[in-house]
């Protein structure tokens, strides 16, 4: 099954593994559905990340895994 999941979504859920969108990253990363993503989200997830406070929570080997 292939999923696009909305950006807040899939942030929230690496910022807070114990949330709803934790429980769906997870999923994600067990393999239960292809995450897709679009070139405009993948900008998107760049400028987030780069962002002092959301840098500031994850940490930077967590949010290379995307």
């Amino acid at each position: 099954m292939r999923v696009v999941i909305d950006t807040n979504i899939l942030l929230s859920g690496l910022m807070l593994p114990n949330s709803i969108p934790g429980r769906i990253v997870q999923a994600w990363r067990d393999n239960h559905f292809e995450l897709v993503l679009s070139q405009f989200q993948l900008d998107e997830i760049g400028r987030v990340l780069a962002y002092p406070r959301i840098h500031k929570r994850l940490q930077w080997d967590f949010a290379q895994r995307l």
